[in-house]
C-alpha cells in the first residue's frame, strides 16, 4: 500500500499579509530544523506537497466580557453558529512520518447572542472572521494500513475581525491550532485528507456606546474565540 501523497511516494488584508509572512519564514526554518535534528531523527526527505481544505466551523464559543460602568459587568460564553472554513498549505514529508507545513486559514462564524441579548436587555449583533498563517509540525503514522492517522500542532499570527454593536473592528495577535485526522491515498500522488482542528483566535477589545434601559452608556467588550473545525481536503505531492 502506497503512503499518502506528500508522506511517501509521492482573506482581511493584515491577516493575509501575516499569513504570507509566516509562509515566507517557515520553510527556511523547516530546513534548519532538519539540520539541527539530524537525518537520523527525521529520516530522508520523501516529498514536497500542497493541500487544499474546505470545511466548516461546527462548534465552539466566544468567551466575552462586558463592562458597562455602574450598570453591568460580567462574563458571557456565547456559542458559535456553523460557518465556512478554507485553508491551503505547503509541506515537506520525511520517511520518519514527521513533516513541516506552512498553512493559511480563513474562517467565519456568526455568534449565537441569545445569552448576551438577555444580559444587556438589548439586541446584540456579533460576527467573527479569522485570517492568518501557521507553521505546523506534523506526525503521520507509518504503517501498512490503507489509512494513515496523523496529529499536528501549529503556531502562527493573524487577524480576527469582529462585528460588535453594529461596528466592525479587528485585532492582530498569536493564533494556535491542534489538528488530527486521517489520510487516505487515492494514488501515488493524490491523497484525501479528513481532519479535525481546534483553533484559538487572538484576543479582541472594543468600546462603544449602547442603549440600556433607555439610556446611553459606554460599554467595553472583550472576547477570545475558539472554534472546532471539520475539513475535507486533497493533497498533491510532487
Amino acid at each position: 500500500m502506497s503512503r499518502p501523497a506528500g508522506m511517501g511516494t509521492t482573506m482581511g488584508g493584515k491577516g493575509l499579509f501575516a499569513a504570507a509572512a509566516v509562509v515566507a519564514l517557515a520553510l527556511p526554518v523547516a530546513a534548519q530544523a532538519q539540520e539541527a535534528l539530524g537525518m537520523d531523527a527525521l529520516g530522508q526527505l520523501e516529498s514536497r506537497y500542497v493541500q487544499l481544505n474546505l470545511g466548516a466551523g461546527v462548534g465552539g464559543e466566544s468567551k466575552s466580557r462586558f463592562n458597562v460602568p455602574g450598570v453591568l459587568s460580567g462574563r458571557i460564553n456565547t456559542d458559535l453558529d456553523v460557518g465556512p472554513v478554507v485553508t491551503g498549505l505547503a509541506g515537506l514529508g520525511y520517511t520518519s512520518g514527521f513533516g513541516f507545513e506552512v498553512e493559511g486559514l480563513y474562517l467565519q462564524n456568526k455568534v449565537d447572542t441569545e445569552a448576551a441579548d438577555r444580559a444587556l436587555n438589548s439586541p446584540f449583533d456579533l460576527k467573527m472572521k479569522m485570517t492568518g498563517g501557521f507553521a505546523n509540525v506534523k506526525y503521520e503514522m507509518v504503517n501498512p494500513s490503507p489509512l494513515f492517522p496523523y496529529v499536528a500542532a501549529g503556531l502562527g499570527y493573524g487577524e480576527t475581525q469582529y462585528r460588535v454593536f453594529g461596528d466592525n473592528g479587528s485585532s492582530d495577535g498569536v493564533l494556535w491550532q491542534l489538528k488530527a485526522g486521517v489520510a487516505v491515498p487515492a494514488s501515488d500522488d493524490v491523497t484525501v485528507d479528513l481532519g479535525y482542528r481546534f483553533v484559538r483566535s487572538p484576543s479582541y477589545e472594543t468600546t462603544d456606546r449602547i442603549m440600556f434601559q433607555g439610556q446611553a452608556y459606554d460599554a467595553t467588550f472583550k472576547a477570545a474565540t475558539q472554534v472546532h473545525v471539520l475539513t475535507a481536503g486533497v493533497r498533491w505531492a510532487f
